[in-house]
């Protein structure tokens, strides 16, 4: 459903008799033929998920939607196990770098925030005699040409 929205995940090690929602197809891999994760990355790559959109854009249902043989039908060049592997993990370890530095670039982010309440905060524009010394109040349009 809806494929352009890019609503889909990876799910390591699930549970017996796993229940999601009816809005999202479940794919499983062949064992012997195409690595999960290689299936995975496969299908997530913006070029399927525009033709799958496409594909849902034109179904007949009330939104746009798409059915397990669209997926079936897709067209995907298989290398050798072992190689399936290798490019998967290696996508994966991308992933886990991305992610890493998702988190960093939140604490950094609170960090700056916080410096920035520290310097900046706690001093008013309206209460002048309050500042640190060797600081002023100006204006923005005498300190700096503003335009737009």
């Amino acid at each position: 459903m809806r494929p352009n929205q890019k609503h889909f995940g990876f799910i390591q090690n699930p549970p017996e008799n796993l229940v999601v929602s009816t809005g999202f197809t479940v794919i499983s891999g062949i064992q012997e033929k195409i690595d999960p994760k290689f299936l995975y990355y496969f299908l997530t790559q913006e070029q399927v998920t525009n033709k799958l959109q496409q594909i849902a854009e034109h179904s007949t249902s009330t939104y746009p939607s798409i059915k397990p043989e669209h997926i079936e039908d897709l067209d995907i060049n298989l290398p050798p196990l072992p190689e399936q592997r290798a490019i998967a993990d290696m996508l994966s370890s991308f992933d886990d770098k991305i992610e890493l530095l998702r988190e960093q670039n939140k604490t950094l982010e609170a960090t700056a925030q916080t410096l920035f309440q520290e310097w900046f905060g706690r001093y008013s524009v309206d209460a002048p005699d309050e500042l640190p010394e060797g600081w002023r109040v100006g204006k923005v349009g005498t300190e700096f040409d503003v335009t737009i």
